[in-house]
């Protein structure tokens, strides 16, 4: 059961007890005409105030089926502390919801302000969640694909005004880490999953504090397997060590990289390929969304392929990122074939469906 003090909440400015939500929630449910996203909010908030001691969500499903799996209230009560305690919230500051509530990063988003005493500002996920905001953001947290949109829009300043912003769920493309190293405010990219209930890491990206790898909140240390994966040690969130399959350098016990994905390697001709470092690769040279995947292949087993979301297949343009591939990357690491889609499939947090793509270009 969790604290009465973590049972009330302000939404959008309007203070809420107890007995207030749970009437909210009420109305809300009878409301036919409610988006699906917005009950998905209240259906959350319900779940929170109930006297179950856990919380069940599912996983992304970004790298296999989704699963549901249940998280303790205590753990994400633990996660909200140490996350303000890291970005220094103050009680009645207005954090952003612009994420889906069904998924962890909402979900956190919601249990942060009612643990922390801040404003829920309440907003439809979208591309572009700033675009009818009127009121000063002081923490928000996005996908990658958001900040890329509104980099591109009118509400950029919007956004360089948010006092604390994280961006996690995907990888973040160099060039929008680009356009942020001049920001004003605090700007963190994230590392953590659903089971660590969101991000155990930040990484500055922006001002002459900006770092180069993770850095571990407080009281969480990593490590590296035999399998060079990453190991996380939190004990506020599990009594045992949490292995992930997410390959890391390791630079101490609190500081990390994360190179790419043990499920993603490709082996051809014996060589293994991690595509996440080869994409970084690609995108230096190629401004458009990309993933490097695989074939099968008699000789070489696996033959690899560079997967772009473009509609314009252009002759001209094939034939010079032919040569840039073979100009710009070893011979092994340039790709066998490359392919068009005229629209990738995304998880909701942002992250390539790579399974679901390939599926597509299958005849």
């Amino acid at each position: 059961m969790i604290k009465n003090e973590y049972k009330s909440l302000r939404i959008n400015n309007i203070f809420h007890d107890e007995d207030s939500l749970r009437r909210i929630i009420e109305q809300k449910f009878e409301d036919t005409s409610i988006a699906s996203w917005e009950k998905d909010i209240y259906a959350f908030i319900q779940s929170w105030i109930s006297d179950q001691d856990f919380i069940e969500v599912n996983t992304s499903g970004s790298t296999g089926t989704p699963k549901l799996i249940k998280l303790y209230k205590n753990v994400l009560i633990n996660s909200a502390i140490y996350t303000a305690e890291a970005l220094s919230f103050k009680e009645n500051e207005n954090a952003l919801l612009c994420l889906p509530a069904k998924y962890i990063a909402g979900k956190m988003m919601i249990i942060r302000a009612f643990v922390n005493n801040m404003n829920l500002i309440i907003k439809e996920p979208s591309s572009n969640p700033l675009s009818d905001n009127h009121f000063n953001i002081d923490f928000a947290a996005m996908i990658p694909l958001q900040v890329s949109s509104i980099l591109k829009s009118k509400d950029v300043g919007k956004l360089k005004m948010v006092r604390n912003l994280i961006i996690g769920g995907s990888a973040i493309d160099p060039n929008i880490e680009k356009a942020l190293k001049d920001f004003p405010n605090n700007v963190y990219a994230t590392y953590g999953m659903t089971e660590t209930a969101t991000h155990i890491a930040l990484k500055k990206l922006n001002s002459t504090a900006k770092h180069n790898y993770y850095h571990c909140l407080f009281g969480i240390t990593v490590r590296k397997g035999s399998d060079q994966c990453l190991i996380i040690n939190a004990p506020h969130i599990s009594p045992e060590e949490i292995k992930t399959n997410d390959l890391a350098n390791i630079y101490s016990d609190t500081q990390f990289e994360i190179i790419g994905r043990k499920d993603n390697i490709i082996n051809t001709g014996g060589i293994k390929i991690i595509p996440e470092v080869l994409e970084s690769k690609i995108k230096q040279f190629i401004n458009y969304n990309l993933f490097v995947s695989s074939l099968p292949d008699q000789e070489l087993g696996e033959k690899l392929i560079l997967v772009i979301e473009n509609s314009v297949k252009d002759l001209n343009c094939l034939y010079t990122l032919w040569k840039k591939l073979e100009v710009n990357l070893e011979k092994h690491e340039v790709p066998k074939r490359i392919e068009y889609l005229d629209s990738f499939i995304y998880t909701e947090n942002g992250k390539i469906n790579r399974r679901g793509c390939m599926e597509m270009l299958k005849p």
